[in-house]
């Protein structure tokens, strides 16, 4: 994809993760919705015209600006998303519009046993009728050749005090002359509330330095609240740098925090953040203890249901621990996978428990070549870019 995307495209073209294609789809969405209730006002019964169908305009808008398509790790696991691509892709590939896709599942996979499947097949039939499927199968994975950085520590394990004294060492490093002094005057390693924006109002406090562009926060803030793609996007948007501090060792039963994890990993590799993380795993794969045989039992359905009740009551009380209410994607599953398909584990709107080996893969692949030279190299030159942006849109919060 890296390669096709600048040989290939000349103007009027779009690069994509899946996850900031649809996020930004949602936003357009919102925007042409308010647009027609100023302009039509509010209607008793659904309009058929073309002029007021919402994903039609959006469809169409997306057309007029680009001609070509790229999309990077293409999947579908979320119901919402599931059904409006039918009608989207339509209108793009009515339009001429030319569609590049990477992806670990082969298209007629794509959402399988996911709810109201039947509405999202029509899409399946675009896809095979407009795309050519060309297999990319390699038992190489590239990422691992990549040369890692010389003198610079990016995973810092195990989790105790020597390495806390080290994780400040290395933030300190970072910010710049007047942050750090800054810093220091104030006593504490961290001293500014940031406050940025997300999206459709939203907004994320986290600590940093402005100028330094330099973001410092714990897995627990992070991954063990509802936040998601559009969190971690506008995080990776302001800061060239985040640092995150105590990352666990995560099983099944932090399945959402697994999931979010993986969600962040995707936003700072796509926007070449560089990551620095102080851990209880001694390398970036030891984080996930997913192995075949455990996820082998829960797509089967293979616990027993005291097992089940067992594993949802411990982990109610440890998120009751660290102040999270005790509510799950164990009573009310959400997303692709509703309990008919999901007997034993419920992980909602995790990823299909099928691919959650290649999820977990792709996230660790990615975090060894974020240690890379070549990777730290393209960092440094989006630093600039990323700093004026945080200069511009970030608001600084006195406390």
């Amino acid at each position: 994809m890296i390669i096709h995307y600048p040989l290939k495209i000349k103007e009027k073209s779009c690069t994509f993760h899946e996850d900031c294609i649809f996020t930004e789809v949602w936003i357009r969405l919102d925007q042409e919705k308010r647009k027609q209730l100023e302009r039509y006002g509010r209607q008793r019964h659904i309009s058929l015209e073309r002029n007021q169908d919402v994903i039609g305009q959006v469809a169409h808008a997306i057309a007029d600006e680009s001609h070509l398509l790229c999309f990077d790790e293409f999947q579908v696991t979320d119901v919402a998303n599931a059904l409006i691509m039918r009608k989207l892709f339509h209108v793009l590939f009515t339009r001429g519009v030319v569609m590049v896709a990477t992806s670990n599942t082969p298209p007629q996979d794509l959402y399988r046993d996911g709810t109201n499947r039947e509405y999202f097949l029509p899409f399946l039939d675009q896809l095979a009728k407009h795309t050519r499927v060309v297999s990319m199968d390699s038992d190489v994975d590239y990422r691992y050749l990549c040369e890692r950085m010389n003198g610079t520590e990016t995973f810092l394990s195990p989790l105790s005090n020597a390495t806390k004294i080290k994780m400040d060492k290395l933030y300190q490093d970072l910010l710049v002359a007047d942050d750090r002094d800054f810093a220091r005057s104030n006593g504490r390693v961290q001293d500014k509330l940031l406050r940025v924006p997300v999206m459709m109002g939203r907004t994320l406090d986290v600590r940093g330095h402005v100028k330094s562009g330099v973001c410092r926060t714990s897995f627990r803030f992070l991954c063990h609240s509802e936040k998601g793609v559009a969190d971690y996007k506008a995080m990776a948007e302001c800061f060239h740098t985040l640092v995150l501090d105590d990352v666990p060792i995560l099983g099944m039963a932090q399945h959402d925090q697994a999931r979010r994890f993986i969600v962040l990993v995707d936003e700072l590799y796509e926007h070449r953040t560089r990551l620095v993380i102080s851990s209880e795993a001694a390398e970036p794969r030891g984080i996930f203890l997913f192995d075949d045989e455990t996820v082998w039992a829960a797509s089967k359905g293979t616990n027993s249901l005291s097992v089940i009740e067992e594993e949802k009551q411990r982990m109610n009380k440890e998120n009751a621990t660290l102040g999270v209410p005790s509510t799950s994607s164990w009573d009310s599953p959400i997303g692709a996978y509703g309990p008919s398909q999901m007997t034993a584990w419920d992980v909602g709107d995790l990823v299909a428990l099928t691919d959650l080996k290649v999820a977990f893969k792709r996230a660790v692949s990615r975090l060894r070549e974020m240690q890379g030279t070549r990777y730290i190299c393209e960092n440094i030159c989006w630093r600039h870019e990323r700093i004026r942006r945080l200069e511009s849109v970030v608001q600084i919060i006195k406390e």
